[in-house]
Order: structure tokens, then C-alpha cells, then sequence
């Protein structure tokens, strides 16, 4: 009887140790699957499917990693934005409650995610009118967030959500200094011929207005109407050429290649900063090690004639963009479709002033038949092989 009940705990053990990986494995390719479907449900904006559907990723996260998990707890901040989208505040400020004080208490009430998570939580208070406590936990979020030492796009969100929320309590003078301060670094990340920065000019000339500062509402509007005529005739803020001599320099300035690329392939080749732009691309992109730009027969032609020249830095912009918003290293198969559809966008509104070129001609009757993916897809085969044939 003895020898029975230890195999049968062999047996149960080896089950435990056996089963259990496989489980938790399928449970978190569930997790991912929901992932997913979240992401398009919020992109056609089904925020109350979204909901459901995150309560449910949210119940496999904590059976796999508990409560206490940041990952789990990122899930619940996930929560708070649906709800706060869907017009259920209240549901909101809830999650972000629970999401703030199990980050607070198990993982640090001092780093940047507590501080943006709190800075989400101020914000929902301050939309549903609790801007008193709003104020306070926006503070909060500041004075651990500036501690950072990073001028980076939270801390310009922080300030301005903190700068609306003083608004509201009638507190405008340090409303004008929190957007002050936002506004410096929306410029200097983004320039002032940004939509994000003439957007929040047009709170500042607010903000002035209820502190009764009617010189400065005047001079603002003028400044805003000076920005968007600019803007609207092609005229942006790009970064300014540094000589890239070490990978490591290239890297301190990858947003600012975004910012190029993002230029470049949104502008005709008429525009203002064309030439600006593609400078920084070119000698950006020759340096760096985070990006490795890889090109087939069919782009290297580019080189060969100076009006087909703008298409082999599209191509190159449209891959770095790709390679570091995603990540990447070098661009993969679902990448290289995505550039080369950019690609011939930019082509179809620039042919004009550059003349026609045959091969993107095809790619344009292809894409018109619907068989350009598969094309596409084969050339990535192709130059995958040729990369390999390098090496």
C-alpha cells in the first residue's frame, strides 16, 4: 500500500512539473491573442469591447503572475484609458487607484512608471471635476518625475495636465509657469511649428486671459497665427546637422532622425526643409548601428540618376523609421511591405517633379491589381538571400 500511494505521488509530481509550463505557456499565448484584439478594437474605437476584452487578459495575467506583477499592473492602467475613453470616469479613477497603490506598495513609489501612473490618475480626477485632489496627486507626480532629470515628453504631459488642473482652481499664475515650462520642452522636442506646440500656445493665451493679462492674449494670438501661416506653407523645425563620428552620438539623436524621416516623407520635394531633411537622414543613417539599411538592384538604381536620388532617402527614411519605432535591427518581413508601400506614396505625390520611373510605375499597377504584397513578398525572400550570400 506504501509503495502505491509513492507512485501515485510520483506520478502526480511528474504531472505538476510536466503540465504546469505547458499551461502557463497556452495561457500566456491567450494573453497575447487578447493583446491583440484589444489593439484593434481600440483602433475602430469599441472601447466598451475593449473593456471586456481587457478584463480578461487582465484575469490570465494574474493567474500567471499575481497582482503584484507590473505586468499586471500595467494591464490595469491599460483599463483606466479605455474607461476614461469610453466616458466612464468613475470606473477610471477606480483602476488607477488600485493600479497606482499595488505599484506603491510592491514595486516603488519613487521611478517614472509611478510617476506617469499617477499623472494618469491626477488627469481622470481633474476630467471628472475632483481637481482639488487632482492638484495634489499631479504635484506628486512632478516632484518625483522632474528628479529624473529627463526633459522628455512625459514631463511636458505631467506639466501641462498639472497646468490645466491649476487652471481650474483659479490658481493661473502657476498655471502659466507649469505650461510655460511644457511649451519649452514640446519645442525643443517637437519645434514650434509643431501641431503639439500651437495646440497648447492656444491653452496659454487661455490661461493669461483668467489671470486678465489682456497684452499677452494679444501678442499670443499673433504668435499662433504667425506659426500656422508658417506651418501651413511648409515651413518646420528640424533638428540641426551634428557630425555624427561614433555610433553612440548617432544613438543620442535617433528621435531626432524620426523627426527627419517623418519630414521627409510627408512633404513634396518642394517643400522648404527638404534638403535639411535629407542631409540629416544621409549622414544619420551612414554612422548608426542601430539601424542597418539593406537594398535590393532596384533601389541601388536610385544612386545612379540625380532625380531618382530623393526615392533612395525615402527609402532609407522610411526603414529607419520603421527599424526604431519597432525595434529592430534590421527590417523584417511585415517591415519591408510597410516601406515599400511608403515608398511608393511618396513617389505617386512627387513623380511629377521628378519625372517617372519605370520599376515603381509596375509596383503602382500592382498595387492597383492588389498582387503588390506578393511581390513584395518575394523580394524580401530576395534580398534576405542576398544579405545571407554577403555575410
Amino acid at each position: 500500500m506504501k509503495k502505491l500511494v509513492l507512485k501515485i505521488m510520483m506520478i502526480v509530481l511528474v504531472s505538476m512539473f510536466y503540465f504546469s509550463p505547458i499551461s502557463a505557456q497556452v495561457s500566456q499565448q491567450q494573453a497575447d491573442k487578447l493583446d491583440s484584439l484589444i489593439t484593434k478594437l481600440v483602433n475602430q474605437e469599441r472601447y466598451s469591447d475593449a473593456i471586456d476584452t481587457q478584463k480578461k487578459r487582465l484575469d490570465i495575467l494574474k493567474e500567471l503572475h499575481g497582482e503584484t506583477d507590473t505586468t499586471y499592473i500595467e494591464g490595469l492602467v491599460f483599463l483606466g484609458k479605455y474607461y476614461a475613453r469610453n466616458q466612464q470616469l468613475d470606473e477610471a479613477i477606480k483602476t488607477l487607484r488600485k493600479a497606482t497603490s499595488l505599484y506603491e506598495e510592491n514595486i516603488s513609489s519613487s521611478d517614472g512608471d509611478f510617476a506617469y501612473y499617477l499623472d494618469n490618475l491626477a488627469f481622470y480626477l481633474s476630467a471628472a471635476q475632483q481637481t482639488e485632489e487632482a492638484e495634489l496627486i499631479g504635484r506628486r507626480a512632478l516632484s518625483i518625475y522632474e528628479k529624473k532629470g529627463k526633459l522628455d515628453e512625459h514631463l511636458a504631459a505631467i506639466l501641462l495636465h498639472l497646468a490645466e488642473t491649476c487652471h481650474e482652481n483659479k490658481r493661473y499664475q502657476e498655471a502659466i509657469q507649469f505650461e510655460l515650462r511644457s511649451l519649452s520642452i514640446i519645442k525643443k522636442l517637437m519645434g514650434e511649428h509643431s501641431e503639439e506646440y500651437i495646440n497648447e500656445l492656444a491653452y496659454l493665451q487661455k490661461f493669461y486671459e483668467s489671470a486678465g493679462e489682456k497684452e499677452r492674449v494679444d501678442n499670443m494670438k499673433e504668435r499662433i497665427d504667425k506659426l500656422v501661416k508658417e506651418r501651413n506653407e511648409g515651413y518646420v523645425d528640424l533638428p540641426k546637422l551634428v557630425e555624427f563620428k561614433t555610433p553612440e552620438i548617432c544613438h543620442m539623436h535617433n528621435n531626432d532622425a524620426l523627426r527627419c524621416c517623418a519630414y521627409f516623407l510627408t512633404h513634396r520635394l518642394s517643400a522648404p526643409n527638404m534638403n535639411e531633411a535629407a542631409k540629416y537622414i544621409l549622414n544619420w543613417s551612414y554612422s548608426t548601428a542601430d539601424v542597418h539599411i539593406e537594398i535590393n538592384e532596384m533601389i541601388g538604381q536610385f544612386l545612379t540618376n540625380q532625380n531618382e536620388m530623393a526615392y533612395m532617402i525615402a527609402y532609407t527614411a522610411a526603414t529607419s523609421y520603421y527599424c526604431l519605432t519597432q525595434n529592430h535591427e534590421w527590417i523584417d518581413e511585415e517591415g519591408y511591405v510597410r516601406v515599400m508601400h511608403t515608398l511608393l506614396d511618396f513617389y505617386d505625390q512627387n513623380k511629377d517633379l521628378s519625372g517617372k520611373i519605370d520599376s515603381l510605375e509596375n509596383y503602382l499597377k500592382l498595387r492597383k491589381k492588389e498582387k503588390l504584397d506578393q511581390q513584395l513578398l518575394k523580394d524580401y525572400q530576395k534580398l534576405r538571400e542576398s544579405s545571407k550570400s554577403k555575410m
